[in-house]
């Protein structure tokens, strides 16, 4: 349990105690998976997710831990550098699959994640895989930033308001797409 850096102290000794144990023995397959990617698997366990690095070009976590304090990234409480980290669980899903009954109005979402894109360039980094799939709102409709694994450092930290903007047009197109077509299938 030594390896584990601990980012948010609010995480359990024994929630901390019982990812280890799971990911010593290799048990943590057994949870529920709740996504995968090319960098790695992600697990529900209780409140936490729980993301099992299968590869990886830089090390996600040390990424997540800079951009803590902004109410659009999930909060990151432990990691083992390369290996796993352990995260807030984010109830709902991500933009192919919720309509517009399930999220705030778009003026709102979309304020939201221009924000959180601007807060991830202040503090060093460019994100150069944001897509539909790497959006997720939860249940009450506030959207996250999700997988920062593709993410380059932003040695200036001058924010590119172009591609942000550029970016948020591609979601907004895509959420609008796929909004349209669960509304034919209904």
């Amino acid at each position: 349990m030594k390896e584990f850096i601990i980012v948010n102290k609010s995480i359990g000794k024994e929630d901390l105690n019982d990812v280890y144990q799971m990911y010593q023995s290799g048990t943590l397959s057994d949870l529920r998976c709740i996504g995968r990617g090319t960098e790695g698997i992600i697990y529900q366990f209780g409140q936490y997710a729980i993301k099992v690095f299968r590869k990886s070009r830089q090390d996600e976590s040390v990424i997540l831990e800079k951009l803590q304090g902004n109410p659009n990234i999930p909060t990151l409480y432990a990691y083992i550098p390369n290996k796993l980290m352990i995260m807030d669980y984010i109830a709902g899903d991500v933009i192919p699959n919720v309509g517009k009954e399930d999220i705030q109005a778009e003026h709102n979402w979309v304020g939201q994640i221009i924000d959180a894109l601007t807060f991830v360039y202040e503090h060093g980094f460019i994100p150069s895989d944001i897509h539909d799939q790497n959006i997720m709102f939860d249940f009450w409709g506030k959207p996250f930033l999700i997988d920062f694994g593709s993410y380059k450092e932003n040695t200036s930290k001058e924010v590119n308001k172009k591609s942000i903007l550029r970016d948020v047009y591609e979601i907004q197109e895509r959420y609008k797409y796929y909004s349209e077509k669960k509304a034919l299938l209904v």
